[in-house]
């Protein structure tokens, strides 16, 4: 009787021990990043924020607020808001701010420094690159 309580009570501690991994398994972690673009001549066009969810993976989500500044031309659909897809690692950063577009996108690609990424955005769609410029986010 002793033997079974014993196994009952470590299959029990057994059971809350994965249960508990699983759970932080599927943690993901949000940041919030001041987010600034620029056009192809380096004038402020864009700000707002960019959070980024990443999980345990290098896959990554991220939602977007962003303002235009002044009257930009050919900048695409990032001016709202929006979610997004990517993929982020220790020093590379891609975002596709418009997943379920087939055309009509805007990416970012860049480099990740601290709490920094910058690097450009491309506003692309069927004809091509339509217009680009860079971008800075710092949290």
């Amino acid at each position: 009787m002793k033997n079974i309580k014993a196994m009952v009570r470590y299959i029990s501690v057994l059971w809350l021990a994965l249960f508990w991994m699983s759970c932080n398994a599927n943690k993901t972690s949000d940041e919030s990043y001041d987010y600034i673009g620029y056009d192809i001549n380096g004038i402020k066009t864009i700000e707002g924020i960019l959070t980024i969810e990443q999980g345990d993976s290098t896959d990554i989500s991220c939602n977007w607020d962003f303002s235009a500044i002044g009257n930009p031309q050919n900048i695409g659909p990032q001016i709202g808001k929006g979610t997004g897809t990517g993929f982020i690692d220790d020093i590379s950063f891609y975002a596709n701010l418009n997943p379920n577009y087939a055309d009509n996108n805007v990416m970012l690609v860049g480099t990740i420094d601290g709490n920094t990424i910058q690097g450009e955005w491309t506003f692309a769609g069927f004809p091509g690159v339509i217009n680009s410029g860079t971008f800075v986010a710092q949290n």
